[in-house]
């Protein structure tokens, strides 16, 4: 049996899987947005595509049961060491022109497979720690369990995922700053993108190796004992069709996917390219993960001290605020930097609240289900992301923002209304915890 972990190791474990993910990821981040620019439209935009369709179908299916049958770290270090194949294929193409479709379908098709898993696992890992985290919490400095009701231990644990999820979003946003910047520099040097896509590739493979170093969390109890491995394998879907809570939060989720295209696509090369400077895409884009990466803490405090659901609408409201200027203003008007900063900003507030404290209401909302939610989480974003990146370039502007200000609002309802159910729910465990307590004190009641 694996020794019990103090909080301090837990945070830490925590905090080397969020430094290593967020590095691996972020290289995979800025190849993807060299992925036209380098190997020309049509293999860039195929094999990015690819790349979301197999991440989008492995989340649907598969990667739950992959994550429960192999762990949580071992998950994170394949996915990883996938994610380097998929960096690793852009050198080869450069390298080797003749092969370079060879390549970066290969690396499309594994990358893409093990990014399922590879977030699944991420999302599972944090779901025990937290689960730990409380568990060692209530064992205090010893091995004795410490005299807490039901309620003080719902208000720890919404209190410990609020914290590791502003760690987790504060590493992520982080990394993918300085993996940027250290990009923009690397691009300046003799050699180009070729001695780009060799950093990328080694940080990708050492950060992958860091992974090895972190502990694998075993959750106190398994809720998924003796069931067959394809149950494990549609976890995700098995969460969306019977927990109404998931359906409801899939507008916000969304809402943030179709926001990336939005940003990505329309923002980028009709206003920004067209009004300001190509340098001026990465520069912004630079600023919406700075913002982010700079509140992920603070907004790690609030949620503890005024709850998660606040920020959640509030991040939500910032993203509608944001599509109903790009609506009203025209493109010419909105290309001007003394526009474009502060939108950009409010834009960063919203992407810590997706990155953050989202994932920590997932983790309130389905504490036994990590898996599974971050699977949704998964599928819902990528879903969204994929359809705006396809349909955008063939809708007007104002069917586009339409479509962004829609979702955000329904977003917006169907988190409140995912909320009410949620706290409903708490109150009636309370209840029965309570009543369970009676019961036993004295000896009276049909508590087991």
């Amino acid at each position: 049996v694996a020794p019990k972990l103090s909080r301090s190791a837990i945070r830490k474990n925590v905090l080397l899987m969020s430094m290593c993910f967020s590095l691996n990821h972020a290289c995979v981040t800025t190849v993807i947005g060299l992925a036209s620019s380098e190997l020309g439209d049509t293999l860039g935009g195929v094999s990015v595509g690819v790349l979301y369709l197999m991440y989008t179908l492995t989340a649907m299916v598969g990667a739950t049961g992959i994550v429960e049958k192999v762990g949580t770290k071992r998950a994170l270090v394949t996915g990883a060491w996938a994610y380097c194949f998929y960096v690793g294929s852009f050198l080869l193409a450069i390298l080797w022109e003749s092969g370079e479709w060879g390549f970066c379908m290969a690396g499309s098709l594994l990358g893409g497979t093990a990014a399922g898993w590879l977030w699944t696992a991420q999302g599972a890992y944090f779901s025990v720690a937290v689960e730990l985290h409380v568990d060692a919490t209530q064992r205090g400095e010893t091995t004795e369990l410490l005299s807490k009701n039901a309620a003080e231990i719902a208000e720890e644990k919404t209190k410990v995922s609020a914290q590791l999820a502003g760690l987790f979003s504060m590493c992520y946003l982080g990394c993918e700053v300085g993996v940027k910047i250290l990009s923009f520099g690397v691009l300046l040097a003799p050699g180009g993108s070729t001695f780009l896509f060799v950093v990328l590739t080694i940080i990708a493979c050492v950060s992958s190796c860091g992974l090895s170093y972190i502990v694998q969390l075993e959750p106190k109890t398994s809720v998924e004992g003796g069931k067959p491995a394809w149950h494990s394998a549609f976890g995700a879907l098995e969460l969306l069709f019977t927990d109404r809570k998931m359906i409801l939060l899939y507008p916000a989720e969304m809402a943030y996917g179709f926001f990336i295209a939005f940003v990505n696509y329309y923002a980028a090369s009709k206003i920004l390219d067209e009004y300001l400077s190509e340098a001026s895409i990465p520069l912004l884009g630079s600023l919406i993960s700075l913002v982010a990466a700079a509140v992920s803490m603070p907004f790690s405090s609030a949620a503890i001290t005024y709850g998660k659901a606040p920020l959640m609408v509030g991040g939500l409201l910032a993203l509608l605020l944001d599509m109903i200027v790009f609506t009203f203003l025209s493109d010419h008007t909105l290309g001007n930097w003394a526009i474009l900063v502060p939108m950009y900003t409010v834009y960063g507030l919203a992407r810590a609240v997706f990155e953050g404290q989202n994932k920590a209401i997932l983790q309130d909302f389905f504490p036994q289900q990590g898996a599974a939610w971050s699977a949704n989480f998964i599928l819902s974003s990528g879903i969204a992301g994929g359809l705006g990146f396809i349909l955008f370039p063939y809708l007007s502007k104002l069917a586009i923002t339409t479509i962004c200000s829609g979702t955000s609002f329904l977003g917006i309802l169907g988190f409140i209304l995912a909320q009410r159910l949620y706290e409903h729910e708490v109150a009636e465990n309370l209840q029965k915890a309570d009543f369970k307590g009676k019961s036993i004190v004295t000896g009276t009641g049909d508590a087991p």
